[in-house]
């Protein structure tokens, strides 16, 4: 039976269900079902990475504490060392920091493009490594190929923006 089917059978016999010793648990089971299913839909917003903690403690040391903080957030506080933090300037550096760094596509598409929140469709990575737009730069121990993230996101940065129609 679907889901469909199932919940016109329930609609059409609540007064036999309601009469039922276990209706209750029921009830409790349905609602468990239609909570789970909406957290599934809607997913709550994850919050940002931003690095790791850059004030200078004991000797000369960064903290090194990675922060996170929710998306509309401006300042941040770590919790190791109590200091405060603009989000722009963590995430200006954090730009800086990885911005030399080599990435499998993967690693790419996954995770580095989605936390800068740069999007960049899969079929263009690979059609830029394709037409030798993008090449690599080494490659891993797996023998994977790698990419310098300075690169895409020149390549990016040089595409024409399209306006969607309505």
């Amino acid at each position: 039976m679907n889901t469909i089917a199932m919940a016109a059978w329930l609609s059409r016999n609540i007064p036999a269900i309601a009469c039922d010793e276990a209706s209750g648990e029921l009830f409790r089971d349905v609602q468990n079902a239609v909570e789970a299913i909406e957290r599934m839909i809607n997913r709550p917003i994850p919050d940002r990475v931003l690095g790791p903690c850059p004030t200078l403690v004991a000797h000369h040391q960064e903290c090194a504490t990675q922060l996170t903080a929710p998306r509309h957030a401006t300042e941040i506080v770590c919790p190791a060392c109590d200091q405060t933090h603009s989000t722009e300037q963590l995430t200006e550096r954090l730009f800086r920091q990885m911005e030399y760094r080599t990435f499998t596509i993967r690693e790419l598409l996954d995770v580095v493009l989605p936390r800068l929140e740069e999007w960049v469709p899969r079929s263009t990575l690979y059609f830029w490594v394709a037409k030798k737009k993008l090449t690599s730069s080494s490659s891993n121990a797996e023998g994977e190929p790698l990419y310098l993230l300075s690169d895409v996101r020149k390549l990016r940065s040089a595409q024409p923006r399209t306006r969607q129609t309505s």
